[in-house]
């Protein structure tokens, strides 16, 4: 059973919302964020703009996003050792890549995103888009990051996919720089990187047992 709440760690997470929506039952924070992967986007001491974009384009929770590829006809996708474990281990789901987000939390502070559609943007309602324009769902205000940067979209059977729009410095999935515009399949555990934003995918359950000690 689940105990109380690391305080530590609490503290290293944003926005507020999410620290507050993290206290109820499991079956509360899952009925809200079960069906979403979260991006953990690692917040750096030196670029404040990144964290105050993320906070001000915090809108609400978002909106679900339209399933958009066929995962019967789908193949590509980016693996390594650790994701295999991860996979194998996961026959108590979420505890083993609990203990894997409870490590990182306790050393970087976080920004919390539900892949989701903000609601204030109504174009590509089946792609959630990350850059650094203020109208996308994601907005990493930070200078290596362009303007739109990349892109996920969902299948029919909710997994996740990443497209890099041709960014000037790059998206990089388990440090693997992505084609262009191709779509390759990601799953909780993994290391996203845009341009020199880093950042973890991560499962709501994850996240919910890895803030409690």
């Amino acid at each position: 059973m689940p105990g109380v709440l690391d305080e530590v760690l609490c503290a290293n997470l944003i926005p507020t919302r999410i620290v507050t929506e993290v206290t109820a039952p499991e079956s509360v924070f899952l009925g809200r964020y079960g069906d979403a992967l979260l991006l953990m986007i690692k917040l750096q001491p030196a670029v404040d703009q990144l964290e105050r974009g993320l906070v001000t384009s915090d809108i609400t929770a978002g909106q679900r996003v339209a399933p958009s590829v066929r995962a019967m006809a789908f193949e590509t996708a980016i693996a390594d050792i650790d994701d295999i474990r991860a996979t194998v281990a996961d026959s108590t789901p979420g505890i083993v890549r609990a203990e894997r987000m409870r490590w990182l939390i306790r050393s970087d502070r976080f920004y919390v995103a539900p892949l989701r559609k903000r609601s204030i943007e109504e174009s590509f309602r089946d792609r959630v888009s990350v850059g650094r324009a203020v109208n996308k769902d994601v907005v990493l205000r930070h200078p290596n990051v362009s303007k739109l940067h990349a892109w996920f979209e969902l299948d029919e059977n909710g997994g996740v996919y990443i497209a890099d729009a041709e960014s000037s410095n790059g998206t990089f999935l388990n440090h693997q720089r992505l084609a262009a515009r191709e779509l390759t399949q990601v799953s909780a555990g993994q290391h996203l990187r845009f341009g020199s934003v880093e950042s973890i995918v991560c499962s709501a359950a994850a996240l919910w047992h890895a803030v409690r000690r």
